[in-house]
């Protein structure tokens, strides 16, 4: 689980992944602790090189806490901008790589967030995909509230073709009780071919 919010992190600072394969060696549950190197330390940020609150609940816990708690998990590659959203883009993190799941799954993804704490790009595993994500599977906590499971905008928004931006051979399963809006993705404006969602969700 380290080195899924490592590479998060990476991507949110810049480093797109453009030519490269990051392929998913195995299967990730993010309430057990054999998903963990050291579930019961905090998380060393690769950007600040200190510990850092993910989960924004103003106290720095064990990595595991932090993504299973409070808002849990940071999308992999966020859109940042002023006044909560309302202003002009300060930030961009895009995902331009090849996402390989290699047939393994995410289970019990966490993130909650509100219509306050909601910006473009969050509350999905990748919070953007230029690049291409195949042959995962993501199954959302019961916990999870508000957003997508898998991504959050599918298609770079600076240059909307099909081959900026693919999802395929990919699954979302939502377990009963999540609030989730959308599944496969929230805003789509690329490809997405072979993908199902399952599950019922609820929104209160």
């Amino acid at each position: 689980m380290e080195d899924l919010v490592a590479f998060g992190e990476l991507v949110d600072m810049g480093e797109t992944y453009e030519g490269k394969i990051i392929k998913l060696g195995y299967n990730l549950d993010f309430n057990s602790d054999n998903s963990y190197i050291s579930p019961n330390d905090p998380y060393t940020s690769k950007e600040k090189d200190e510990q850092i609150d993910i989960n924004e609940n103003g106290v720095v816990e064990s990595i595991k806490t932090e993504v299973t708690t409070g808002m849990g998990f940071n999308a992999i590659g966020e859109l940042e901008f002023e006044n909560g959203g309302s202003g002009d883009l300060v930030r961009e993190g895009w995902f331009k790589g090849t996402f390989d799941g290699n047939g393994k799954t995410i289970d019990n993804f966490y993130f909650n967030l509100d219509i306050e704490t909601m910006t473009m790009g969050s509350g999905a595993l990748f919070g953007t995909n230029a690049g291409i994500i195949k042959n995962l599977g993501v199954k959302v906590s019961s916990k999870a509230r508000l957003q997508s499971g898998l991504v959050a905008i599918n298609g770079d928004l600076y240059n909307p073709v099909a081959e900026s931006g693919v999802i395929e051979n990919s699954y979302c399963e939502f377990k009963s009780g999540s609030q989730t809006l959308y599944g496969i993705s929230t805003m789509n404006i690329a490809t997405i071919k072979n993908c199902y969602t399952n599950g019922k969700t609820s929104i209160i």
